[in-house]
């Protein structure tokens, strides 16, 4: 689970403790000329600290609670995801 703190870390700025990182499971996603893989962490954060991304990796980021980020574009099959997850 430190690699998820460090990617955490390296990818916001947010520090997250090591304590209370939890593995939720992983989800395929299918494209057109691709496969997706992604896995899902989740984690306690202490104090939310300002976000830093790195501009050549992400465009953008935006806090949202899960019922208005189901009201957004998102992955392919991201929306039930997060409903799984919250229990949604």
């Amino acid at each position: 689970m430190d690699a998820i703190a460090r990617a955490l870390w390296a990818e916001t700025g947010i520090l997250a403790t090591g304590e209370k990182q939890a593995y939720s499971g992983k989800f395929y996603v299918r494209y057109p000329g691709y496969d997706l893989v992604y896995h899902i962490f989740s984690t306690d954060i202490e104090k939310l600290e300002p976000v830093v991304i790195m501009q050549n990796e992400h465009k953008a980021f935006y806090w949202a609670r899960p019922h208005t980020s189901l009201k957004m574009r998102l992955v392919l099959d991201m929306d039930e995801r997060i409903k799984r997850f919250y229990g949604i």
